[in-house]
């Protein structure tokens, strides 16, 4: 027996963005259920406090 899918029913999904340009890091993410997109601040930081920055 198979079952039917409604096709106006989303899906949750979540997308997100990540850009580092030297030691800015700016990320953004929408959230499909909500409809929302959310931005994060970028910061800046030039110690060995975020590695993962450094690595660019």
């Amino acid at each position: 027996m198979e079952e039917e899918v409604d096709e106006t029913e989303s899906v949750h999904q979540v997308y997100m963005a990540c850009l580092m340009h030297g030691h800015r890091v700016g990320i953004s993410y929408y959230d499909s259920l909500t409809r929302e997109l959310h931005v994060l601040e970028l910061w800046e930081d030039g110690t060995a406090d975020f590695p993962l920055i450094d690595m660019g």
